[in-house]
Parts: structure tokens; C-alpha cells; sequence
């Protein structure tokens, strides 16, 4: 028996990937909010923040998105949203839909 594998060498990966976001916000968003997914998001168009980012290749990434600290996203019913979470090996395109807030601060 044999077998055999074509195999490509790549001299060095780089140390960054391109890491594209996207937030749709509420309409309830106050405009002067800043957005935050882990890092400061900025506004973008009307009611959507975000934009490409150079990320640690295979770092992972856990975060909720926010307005800041204690005013998190919630779903429809006012409910935690769980914890967004990626691993950067290639470029990434990243959409994100926040449906509503909290609105007190913890």
C-alpha cells in the first residue's frame, strides 16, 4: 500500500486578520451612544456601527455588545443576550442584530 498528499508550504501566516463588524442597532438607540463588541465600535450609517479591525490570528474572543458598562443588549422579551464569541483564523466578516437594551446600569 501507499498513499500520498500534495502539501503547500507557507513561509509565515501573518500575525493579524482582517476582522470586518457590523451592529444593526434598535431605533431606541440614543444617537450619541457609543456601541461597543468588545472594542469601541464606530457609527457608520444610521443606526449601524462598526468596521475592520487587524485581530490576533487564533486568539479567541467572547464579549457582549454594549452601550457601556452595565447597558447591555437584551432580545426581543428583555432577556440576557449569551455571550458572542469568535476565533479569527482568516478574514472574518462579523453581522450582528441588537433588538433591544438595558437600561440600567448594573
Amino acid at each position: 500500500m501507499t498513499a500520498s498528499r500534495e502539501v503547500s508550504v507557507v513561509p509565515k501566516l501573518p500575525a493579524d486578520v482582517s476582522v470586518t463588524i457590523h451592529v444593526e442597532v434598535p431605533e431606541s438607540t440614543p444617537d450619541t451612544d457609543c456601541v461597543y463588541a468588545g472594542i469601541p465600535l464606530p457609527k457608520i450609517g444610521n443606526l449601524l456601527y462598526g468596521g475592520t479591525f487587524q485581530i490576533p490570528r487564533n486568539i479567541a474572543f467572547q464579549f457582549r455588545i454594549s452601550r457601556g458598562f452595565g447597558l447591555d443588549e437584551k432580545d426581543a422579551h428583555g432577556r440576557d443576550v449569551p455571550y458572542r464569541s469568535f476565533r479569527p483564523e482568516e478574514g472574518l466578516n462579523l453581522a450582528y442584530r441588537v433588538e433591544s437594551w438595558s437600561n440600567k446600569r448594573k
